[in-house]
């Protein structure tokens, strides 16, 4: 047997071992990364933000690539969702991350009116950092340019709604 092929017999048993090693710990890992996303999760949330901050546009291409490429998908995955009897009560107007327009939304509870081009990441976004309710978000209008979308809510905010635009 030739050194070469003494190196490749090693290469092929390490490599086996560390299948066999990874295969073994496998819920030991799990175990540690929960633990350590748990332990650490304010500075990973702080460290994606600064990221998504500094990359927006980067970020916002991916997104709107990716929400195009798996549109299907996700429609298939809504319809059958809402169709299941046990997700009747959660069945409110589920709108998709839509890249054809934009949509003007109430929420009833708060009492505000807003406009966005992707539904779920501004409701998203309200229950994070505004720590808004928004299972009873309801769609009021969808139009073509967001120049419209916000005439639209500056007449809702001047008929009393909250909200911050104001027809920016």
């Amino acid at each position: 047997m030739t050194k070469e092929e003494k190196k490749e017999q090693q290469r092929l048993k390490k490599n086996a071992w560390m299948k066999e090693y990874t295969k073994r710990n496998k819920d030991k890992k799990k175990a540690y990364d929960k633990m350590y996303i748990e332990q650490n999760k304010d500075y990973i949330a702080a460290r994606s933000k600064k990221y998504r901050q500094d990359n927006k546009e980067r970020v916002d291409a991916w997104q709107a690539e990716y929400d195009l490429k798996n549109r299907d998908k996700k429609l298939a995955y809504y319809n059958e969702y809402n169709s299941r009897p046990e997700n009747k009560s959660r069945r409110k107007q589920i709108v998709l991350n839509e890249m054809d327009g934009y949509y003007v939304y109430y929420l009833k509870e708060e009492h505000y009116v807003g406009q966005t081009k992707n539904m779920r990441r501004r409701m998203n976004s309200h229950k994070s950092s505004a720590n808004r309710h928004v299972l009873d978000a309801e769609v009021l209008a969808k139009f073509e340019t967001r120049k419209e979308a916000l005439a639209f809510e500056a007449k809702l905010h001047d008929m009393g709604y909250n909200g911050r635009n104001y027809g920016k």
